[in-house]
């Protein structure tokens, strides 16, 4: 295994375990835990909103507008604030009303080999052309959507504590190469914020914690472009190419066997959790769609094609994306 963290494995002849269906369920057991994505996005946002507002301010008062005293922080949280708090109550209310409509028949199989978790609008629609078939090859581009599920030393699945629902531990697959990269994007992206505020705030709206995760985040995505990562889906397996800089130079490639793995797709969490019985040493491998470029809508459906495919794997470079 590299640093990584990914697990090289040599060619593979595909084999299908059996010929599956997908499995459909409503809700996720209780003890079939799942990731989300933290509360990371949502701070960005919270900073760009104040950085916009702040802007606004400094226009209008170069202007001679006057405007409210109120700082664009005080703003933005409300803004924000009221925003969340109406998402998070919709979102519990059906979450509850899901699971208490769902009987022991519509909860999550955790041993599965294929299944999607949703309502049934949400999984008709993925499910809608995923059969036995061949097809083209898919690739997607990667914003920091892998991650490996963690383990404590005795071998289980790592969960955070002090929530009701606990929530699985990742570590995100970022090669050495990348994290350079991503550092230094992370860096500029702070030091460039600190200059707009010096240049065009005249020192009256200073940086805030909002503000420098947003810039932290901007800078990531701009790393995740200058050392870029890609998956390929075809029938059977999933690819993992990890280019250097600019995608110059020879890829790190891992290649994964969905015919012998567990694959379900969360479709309200927006993740596709990929498990490996027959290798229980071989960490879970999660996807979040959210953060995958390319391919078409719904993006687990690919998953869901390659894993259920019984036709030849195609013959594919191992050092290029064609």
């Amino acid at each position: 295994m590299s640093d990584d963290g990914v697990e090289r494995t040599p060619p593979i002849t595909m084999e299908p375990m059996r010929p599956d269906v997908v499995r459909v369920a409503r809700v996720a057991r209780k003890d079939d835990l799942w990731p989300n994505s933290g509360p990371l996005p949502y701070f960005a946002a919270a900073g760009l909103v104040i950085l916009l507002i702040g802007v606004a301010l400094a226009v209008l008062r170069r202007a001679g507008v006057p405007v409210a005293a109120v700082g664009p922080s005080e703003v933005a949280v409300a803004v924000m604030g009221l925003g969340v708090g109406v998402w998070a109550i919709v979102r519990a209310v059906r979450r509850a009303r899901a699971k208490k409509a769902a009987g022991p028949e519509d909860q999550s199989d955790p041993d599965a080999r294929l299944q999607t978790i949703g309502d049934r609008n949400q999984t008709e629609e993925l499910l809608r052309e995923v059969s036995n078939v061949s097809f083209e090859p898919v690739v997607m581009r990667c914003v920091y959507a892998l991650s490996h599920g963690q383990r404590t030393p005795d071998g289980k699945v790592a969960v955070r504590r002090g929530l009701k629902r606990g929530r699985v531990k990742t570590t995100h697959m970022v090669p050495a190469r990348s994290r350079v990269a991503l550092g230094v994007c992370a860096a500029v992206g702070v030091l460039g914020l600190a200059g707009f505020h010096a240049l065009f705030m005249d020192g009256k709206f200073t940086m805030n914690y909002f503000e420098v995760i947003a810039a932290m985040v901007v800078g990531a995505g701009v790393a995740a472009f200058v050392c870029p990562t890609y998956v390929r889906l075809a029938p059977g397996v999933l690819d993992v190419f990890h280019f250097g800089l600019l995608g110059i130079g020879q890829p790190e490639v891992a290649r994964y066997d969905l015919r012998r793995a567990r694959v379900h797709v969360h479709v309200p969490n927006h993740f596709v959790r990929i498990e490996f019985p027959e290798h229980p040493e071989q960490m879970m491998l999660y996807v979040d769609l959210r953060r995958l470029l390319g391919g078409s809508s719904p993006k687990g459906r690919a998953f869901l094609l390659a894993a259920m495919s019984t036709h030849p794997t195609p013959p594919m470079p191992d050092d290029r994306l064609e």
